[in-house]
């Protein structure tokens, strides 16, 4: 029985949080979704297998939150903006993000994004997806 991928999305649009989430399942993953930093944090624990982040979240900076998830996690993080400045893509990435797409964009832009980053083998010898302590 093949599982669904987990896809967490943060984003504190509500309007396209929901067109966000409804394209992702009509994909076939699984969605959780966060409005907040605080939010993402606690459902990164269920380890999905890649993290959607806009950076403009109300309770804390969304590099700020790339750098916590980081900290723990080896998932991949695209990051999906408004901010399209070259120092936000550079600080995004700098802070752990694998990817940065930005606002506006179609879904179908997004979806190729989130396929291309999900289709990377797996970490070698098995290695899991967080950091042992």
């Amino acid at each position: 029985m093949v599982v669904a991928q987990r896809v967490l999305l943060v984003e504190d649009d509500p309007s396209l949080r929901r067109v966000i989430e409804l394209n992702l399942a009509a994909s076939g993953y699984q969605v959780d979704v966060a409005a907040t930093g605080t939010a993402a944090l606690d459902l990164s624990e269920r380890h999905p297998d890649l993290i959607v982040v806009d950076l403009g979240i109300p309770d804390m900076d969304g590099i700020d939150l790339i750098t916590r998830l980081r900290a723990s996690l080896t998932t991949p993080i695209l990051v999906a903006s408004a901010r399209d400045a070259r120092t936000a893509k550079v600080a995004a990435l700098g802070a752990g993000a694998d990817d940065y797409i930005a606002k506006p964009f179609g879904a179908d832009q997004l979806m190729s994004r989130v396929r291309a980053i999900l289709r990377r083998p797996e970490p070698p010898n098995g290695e899991p997806s967080r950091f042992s302590a």
